[in-house]
């Protein structure tokens, strides 16, 4: 492998082919020893805490009807009188 591609390797997967990038690999490979370790807790804690960041900005938005839904799909209410 050249080092002028090395930055071009490091971010390119190889996805579609049967191959692997070996640039790639050892640079994602390492990843996980990079992240910090958490518990299983804060990680639960941290996915509940997306999903209630997700109801409130429906919330805001007005997706949480069924109308508001609709209507932000672009279909009209429906007069029923």
């Amino acid at each position: 492998m050249k080092p002028k591609d090395n930055e071009a390797n490091m971010q390119n997967a190889n996805l579609g082919s049967n191959g692997t990038n070996r640039q790639y690999d050892q640079v994602h490979g390492n990843r996980s020893m990079q992240l910090p370790e958490i518990s299983h807790e804060e990680r639960i804690s941290r996915m509940k805490d997306q999903i209630q960041k997700g109801a409130r900005e429906r919330t805001r938005l007005g997706l949480d009807t069924y109308e508001g839904r609709m209507k932000a799909l672009g279909f009209s209410p429906i007069n029923r009188n």
